[in-house]
């Protein structure tokens, strides 16, 4: 199966950024049972997130 895991966009300022750790930890128990995971970041990727419903 394809998973897609998002993390929204902060609206709220931040001088510092997150690493999504808690997508990361579903994202290796998913791979592990052999599906083929993407974190989506919001907060740092150049497309939407629509894009890469398409792929």
């Amino acid at each position: 199966m394809r998973v897609i895991l998002a993390s929204p966009e902060s609206k709220v300022w931040s001088s510092r950024k997150h690493i999504p750790l808690g997508l990361g930890y579903l994202a290796a128990a998913l791979r592990e049972a052999g599906h083929d995971v993407m974190i989506y970041d919001a907060s740092i990727e150049d497309f939407p997130l629509e894009h890469y419903l398409d792929e």
